[in-house]
């Protein structure tokens, strides 16, 4: 039996029908100032196979994150674990033959909201400093945790805990810390675990010294006798 003529050689590019997924939220460079990223895509099934989406996947930093199997496609990404920095997210689509297309990869800055100190103000009284810090959560459904007062380089001062958001007083025993001039900072932490440091606050440290003086015998008195009986008064410095 003999053979018929062949044709030519064709070169074919197969089509891979996959669905189209393009993510809308975050965009490419955004800064998320939140822990909870509003992630949003659109997916579109593909226009030769026509098969319906049936799930949309995001992936963070190349792990699996979250799903929406209804249009419009959006996921809210809790980010609480995550830490601050670059990070990425891509979409997948996935459509009713089990095809998947994949969105270009999105960069996105996350800066989670962290909790805030300032000290407002200072006011001494004998050995005691009062120092005025107000305290803030990241966000409105935190609470504070603590606010660590310390000086120079890092040396312990005061700490209170479980405050209230606003202003709160803390008093600093100054007894062994030496003379002169110093620099607070005050540290606070929220119920979300995350911390923040006030700006470096200068303050003075005195120390008054005791007075004495003598009672008896008096300035210019004349004293009989071998033995003359002194009787001093001693006034402390934070009288």
């Amino acid at each position: 039996v003999g053979t018929g003529a062949k044709s030519a050689a064709a070169t074919v590019t197969p089509q891979i029908q996959v669905p189209t997924v393009v993510l809308t939220a975050p965009t490419a460079g955004a800064t998320v100032l939140s822990d909870v990223l509003n992630a949003a895509a659109t997916a579109t099934p593909n226009s030769t196979s026509k098969q319906a989406i049936s799930t949309v996947d995001l992936y963070l930093d190349g792990r699996y994150a979250g799903s929406d199997w209804t249009s419009p496609y959006a996921v809210p990404l809790e980010l609480g674990d995550t830490p601050d920095g670059t990070h990425t997210l891509q979409a997948w689509a996935t459509d009713a033959n089990n095809r998947v297309g994949r969105s270009a990869v999105v960069s996105f800055t996350l800066k989670k909201p962290r909790p805030t100190a300032t000290i407002v103000a200072t006011a001494t009284e004998g050995t005691v400093m009062h120092v005025t810090v107000d305290a803030q959560p990241g966000k409105p459904t935190s609470t504070i945790s603590d606010v660590t007062l310390t000086y120079d380089n890092g040396e312990f001062a005061v700490a209170r805990y479980a405050l209230p958001s606003g202003q709160s007083v803390f008093d600093w025993d100054t007894r062994y810390v030496p003379g002169g001039d110093h620099t607070l900072v005050a540290s606070v932490t929220d119920s979300e675990y995350l911390s923040g440091r006030s700006a470096p606050y200068a303050v003075a440290v005195t120390h008054p010294t005791p007075q004495v003086t003598i009672a008896t015998p008096s300035s210019g008195s004349t004293a009989f006798g071998n033995f003359v009986a002194i009787q001093p008064l001693v006034t402390p410095g934070d009288a």
